[in-house]
Order: structure tokens, then sequence, then C-alpha cells
């Protein structure tokens, strides 16, 4: 490496450690936010933010996840294909996407509508494949790849690909921290509605957040975020001025 590579990547180093912590930053204000809110009972939920646990139901229609096909209310979908260039490798993102749609959460007192837009979704892959000359695709990725992929390259070798599909369906248990609303549905709202005059939504402000876990799964998971992100970007971030410093009192 010439010398000017390594102030080089120690500045780059000193952006990405900010980024990191930045990011434990917003994750410790969520986890805060969602501590200091108490879990409602849909039947009495109040305007304002509110934070609610139930089950996925449909509202009106449902999307279809483009690489496993499973009806669902949310999907985030990428691929990347494995490159290689020179001595150099990488995964590039050929393809990506993401849909949402209305949906329900029901709890034993009754369900609210949930217009998911905006919101802060975070949910573990449901399909995470990978492929290559001696791996095969699952039938579902295989017609999806027929209309939309190539999945060969130079003679006729299969290249090295990877497919990520996250969703959430219908009957999916699900936590939602969000701000309850007027619903602008109301006329079209089902008679299974029980808060038919609600609706979870984003408002500037406030947190939305949804979930496919319990809350004490958020929380936990939020906290490894939050060590993560200020312990490991604080450190990056130290390490990169340093090695700046040092280059700096060399010239």
């Amino acid at each position: 490496m010439a010398e000017g590579d390594g102030f080089t990547w120690a500045i780059i180093g000193t952006f990405v450690g900010g980024t990191w912590f930045l990011s434990g930053l917003r994750t410790w204000n969520l986890k805060r936010r969602i501590e200091n809110t108490p879990t409602s009972a849909i039947r009495s939920i109040a305007m304002g933010l509110v934070e609610i646990q139930g089950t996925v139901k449909e509202h009106t229609k449902l999307l279809n996840g483009p690489l496993t096909g499973k009806p669902c209310v949310y999907y985030k979908y990428e691929i990347q294909e494995y490159r290689q260039k020179g001595k150099h490798s990488e995964w590039v993102t050929i393809k990506s996407g993401e849909q949402k749609t209305l949906f329900c959460v029901k709890d034993k007192t009754g369900q609210v509508l949930v217009d998911p837009n905006k919101a802060d979704i975070d949910i573990p892959a449901d399909i995470d494949k990978q492929t290559g000359i001696f791996k095969d695709l699952p039938p579902s990725i295989k017609k999806y790849c027929e209309k939309h992929i190539e999945t060969k390259g130079w003679f006729g070798i299969r290249k090295t690909l990877r497919f990520v599909e996250r969703h959430l369906a219908p009957e999916d248990k699900v936590f939602v921290l969000g701000t309850a609303g007027d619903n602008p549905y109301k006329e079209e709202a089902t008679a299974q509605q029980s808060v038919e005059d609600v609706m979870i939504q984003a408002k500037r402000g406030n947190p939305f957040y949804i979930s496919d876990t319990h809350e004490k799964d958020v929380l936990s998971s939020m906290t490894r975020k939050i060590y993560g992100g200020l312990i490991g970007g604080g450190a990056l971030i130290i390490f990169c001025l340093g090695v700046i410093l040092s280059y700096l009192g060399a010239f």
C-alpha cells in the first residue's frame, strides 16, 4: 500500500465510523421511545404515539413475494451477483425492489388498520439463497429468473448469484410503534374492524417502526445494534483520527 493510501483509507474510515456511531444513537433513541411507550390493547388505543402487538391480517389485497411467490402485505428483495475484476471481487446488486400495502393488526380485543408507508420495517430474511456452478435454485426463484434474470454467463457457466427476500405475511406476529390517527379509509373499512375510525400511520417527529418479533426480542436486537454502533463506530473514529494526525504530523 502506498503511503498516501493509508491517509485516504483513514478518512474513509472516519466517515464510516461516524455513520455507525450515528446509527447507534438513532437506535438508542428509538429503543428509549419503545421502552417508554406502554403496549396498548387495540380496543383501547388513543390518538397519538401508540405501541401494539398482534398478528397480521389482510385488509383489501395481498402482494406476492417476487422470489417466494408467497402472499404478503410487505416485501423487500435484492439480487446480487458476485463479480471479480483482477484481484478484486465484490457482490453487486443487479436487481432490488420493495412494496407495501395496507394491512390490519389483530389482538384479543380487536383489530386496527396500519398504513406501512414511511415505516422502518425491521424483519429478517425469509429466504437467502446463493447459487453457483454446483448449486441449484429453488423452484420459485427459477420461475422468477426465467422471466427477469439471466443466470448464465460466458460459455454457459452459471453465475454466482445471491437471492434475498424478506416479507410480512398474514398470520405473522407483528409489533408496531406508530401514530394512531384518523382513518381516511373509514367508509371502506370492513365490518370486522373494531377500531374503524383509527389508522396507525407515519407522523412527522414520531417514530414509526414495524417488526415481526415480540417487543422483548426487538429490544434485545436493538441493544446489540447500539453497542455495535456506539462502541464499534467510536473505536473506528478514534483509530482513524489517530492515523490522520500521524500523517499530518509527518508533513
